[in-house]
């Protein structure tokens, strides 16, 4: 579904980069994302409070060149 929609974002929007935010704490989604060549930018300083839980989340970004390149290795090496 990330390979999916990140396709979409590059194909319907004509944009040269997609950007993200996940939380800190959600590995699976870290995972998958990192799995189509999204990476780590910045832990953004504002924090989400949840009851008496601050949570952080990382901005990830990936190019159009970097996801072309990362989901076509995947492919290629399947």
């Amino acid at each position: 579904l990330t390979k999916i929609l990140t396709e979409w974002c590059f194909d319907n929007l004509n944009t040269n980069f997609v950007d993200l935010n996940v939380y800190d704490f959600n590995n699976i989604a870290i995972k998958s994302y990192e799995n189509v060549g999204f990476k780590k930018e910045i832990i953004n300083e504002e924090t989400t409070q949840v009851k008496n839980e601050n949570w952080t989340s990382y901005k990830m970004t990936v190019t159009r060149k970097e996801f072309y390149e990362k989901t076509q290795q995947k492919t290629t090496n399947s």
